[in-house]
């Protein structure tokens, strides 16, 4: 859930397959988080927890095209 109370758009993970729901953070970057929060019922970023996390970072110093 975003800080106004609302949802982001709902897509699958293209690494590991899991559910995820897209937010746009203050800085107006997207970002995946875990559709479940964490044991204090905080967001949990997927990049967290993603097991092909790795495969979607980019090299120090580069931008997407």
């Amino acid at each position: 859930m975003l800080s106004d109370g609302t949802v982001g758009d709902a897509g699958i993970c293209k690494g590991c397959g899991d559910g995820i729901v897209w937010i746009v953070t203050k800085r107006g970057k997207r970002a995946p988080m875990n559709l479940q929060p964490d044991a204090e019922g905080k967001p949990v970023s997927h990049f967290a927890t993603c097991s092909k996390a790795r495969d979607f970072r980019r090299p120090k110093g580069a931008e997407w095209v």
